[in-house]
């Protein structure tokens, strides 16, 4: 099976379901073309072509890499909300949907401007409106962080053809950027590298987060071009494949978390990139790397999943569902970005749900979340869940969860 998914990354192809023949000698695949692709590695080039600038920093996003994920997020918010929806906020404690269409390029655009000393891209007005969404506090989700005054009235924000056109005008600005980087016009400093790193980042978060908003409203539509998966026979296969959970012991030790990446520094970085080329940018959060003492645990060898959690629910008579599931008189349906499916296709999946409800479906089979640095320590360890590699539901493979 490896050989066959290396095989289908070189190629650009993406593997949807297989069949195999009783004895496992044969197997058959269906594969399809997305129309992009976050490859798990970076492919090698072409045997004598030279790298160009921009290529060399393995941090720092490549134009490829940035025109995927830019059409990863024209198909989420041009292909997946109808026009009507984008006033509507599918979650409270969050912008209506057409906000975030403005705060992708707006963020970037303040950035960027930073970065050039230049001027804001017009409408200059826009990063007053898009500058910041809404972040409830976590202590207590009813009060949120400073974020950007927007207009009340549906009729008194921009028009989405008007947002578009100055999110193109952002991504020109992009490209431009690695043009002047490649031609040696502008010098690639580690303050460039991280601005590139961040704006990036920043998108491929908010594609996350916005496909959970997406996933609460019955109005979303099915991602375009993607077909709809073949429901019951994944539930079978999934039920023929799955594991059964294990106890695990994990011997105590010391972790590493974090890594050392101090903005402040990056001046020191301005004319000579060799000096920072392998450098690891990160959150402020994130910073500095420091050691942690961890005593010897026992884990479950698997997340705790949808039909794990419907148990506990029956058992205990808890009644309310999580936020990830639809209530149809009793009985649980797991949302996607398909429509809902029974529990018996999504039993297996890792289970989405609040942190008070992971803890108290802890405490109830007798133990509780792991810490930071235990689940550090757990993958870390020679007992633990090892990578799934290729066959990882990781670069929007699927629309969907798997187990």
């Amino acid at each position: 099976m490896t050989e066959s998914l290396e095989l289908f990354e070189k190629a650009g192809l993406v593997a949807v379901q297989y069949w195999q023949d009783p004895k496992s000698n044969y197997r058959l695949w269906l594969l399809r073309k997305p129309p992009f692709f976050f490859p798990a590695k970076t492919l090698s080039l072409n045997k004598g072509a030279q790298p160009l600038e921009s290529q060399r920093f393995g941090s720092v996003p490549t134009r490829d890499e940035w025109t995927a994920l830019w059409k990863l997020w024209d198909i989420i918010t041009l292909g997946m909300i109808p026009e009507p929806m984008l006033h509507e906020k599918p979650i409270d404690l969050r912008h209506k949907c057409l906000f975030y269409l403005g705060h992708i390029p707006t963020f970037q655009d303040i950035h960027l401007t930073r970065l050039l000393d230049g001027k804001h891209t017009e409408p200059e007005n826009f990063k007053d409106i898009f500058e910041r969404g809404i972040d409830p506090h976590v202590d207590d989700p009813n009060e949120c962080h400073d974020h950007s005054a927007v207009p009340e009235k549906d009729e008194d924000w921009p028009a989405l053809k008007e947002i578009l056109t100055f999110r193109d005008r952002v991504r020109r600005r992009v490209l431009d950027l690695y043009d002047d980087l490649d031609n040696g016009k502008r010098a690639y400093s580690r303050r460039t590298g991280r601005i590139l790193w961040m704006t990036y980042e920043h998108e491929a978060f908010h594609a996350e987060t916005l496909l959970y908003m997406l996933i609460q409203s019955r109005k979303t539509l099915p991602p375009p071009g993607f077909p709809r998966p073949s429901w019951e026979e994944l539930g079978r296969q999934w039920d023929a494949t799955h594991e059964e959970n294990i106890v695990l012991q994990i011997e105590g030790g010391s972790v590493q978390l974090g890594h050392d990446d101090r903005e402040s520094e990056d001046k020191l970085f301005e004319n000579d990139s060799s000096q920072w080329q392998d450098h690891e940018f990160g959150w402020d959060n994130e910073n500095p790397r420091n050691v942690v003492r961890v005593k010897g645990f026992q884990v479950d060898s698997l997340p705790i999943s949808n039909g794990d959690y419907w148990t506990y629910m029956q058992q205990t008579g808890v009644t309310e569902m999580p936020g990830s599931w639809y209530n149809s008189e009793g009985t649980p349906q797991v949302k996607t970005l398909y429509g809902p499916v029974p529990m018996t296709v999504a039993q297996h999946w890792p289970l989405m749900a609040g942190g008070e409800e992971l803890a108290a479906y802890a405490k109830w089979k007798g133990g509780r979340i792991p810490t930071e640095p235990e689940l550090r320590m757990l993958w870390e360890s020679e007992v633990g869940p090892r990578p799934a590699g290729l066959s990882a539901n990781v670069g929007v493979k699927r629309w969907h969860p798997i187990p």
